[in-house]
């Protein structure tokens, strides 16, 4: 665990939305607010900022405080002629006096480990920007840049765009992802 060892209390909590109390939902509300409140408005979990919304959450606290947050949301999408089951990887939070201290690369395997021991998916997806390849790339994702077909977050329409996206292994080997364009039936995460 790095440096997160170090930190005292560290607890991670992996659970579906509908498991989540009322507590804990209102922590990730406050945790994206102080981010993003400005800029986007308020937090909402069953469209936040009008992404998807996750299904499962892995939330990191120190003591009470919730200083982490990453999602899944497990969708069938179409590759090419072939279907995979993927989870969609979205709402990756840490809280800034916890930043590039190991806790986002140390969620980022627990995620992965969840979502494919437990979520049993083809393979973890992403889309992300450029900047934070690297991060993504030092966690186990692979850059594939791609004709990506979602439905716009903000508009609801279609739109289809060459995406940089990020795969990692899950049941499958990020090395067998299918060819050809991608739709991912819905809106990215």
């Amino acid at each position: 665990m790095g440096k997160v060892r170090e930190m005292t209390k560290l607890n991670f909590l992996f659970s579906s939305t509908e498991d989540l109390i009322a507590k804990q939902a209102q922590s990730i509300k406050e945790l994206f607010d102080r981010e993003y409140r400005d800029d986007y408005g308020e937090w909402n979990s069953k469209q936040p900022y009008g992404y998807a919304p996750q299904d499962y959450h892995l939330l990191a606290y120190l003591g009470e405080d919730l200083v982490g947050h990453m999602g899944s949301q497990v969708r069938t999408i179409s590759v090419g002629a072939e279907e995979c089951l993927i989870a969609g990887v979205g709402g990756v939070l840490i809280a800034p006096e916890f930043r590039g201290k190991g806790l986002g690369r140390d969620m980022m395997s627990r995620l992965l480990e969840e979502n494919t021991q437990t979520l049993a998916v083809d393979f973890s997806y992403l889309g992300c920007r450029e900047e934070v390849v690297p991060f993504y790339e030092a966690c186990g994702f692979h850059r594939f840049d791609r004709l990506e077909r979602s439905v716009n977050r903000l508009t609801n329409q279609l739109q289809e765009d060459l995406s940089l996206i990020m795969i990692a292994t899950g049941q499958k080997d990020w090395q067998n992802f299918p060819s050809g364009p991608i739709d991912l039936r819905g809106k990215p995460w």
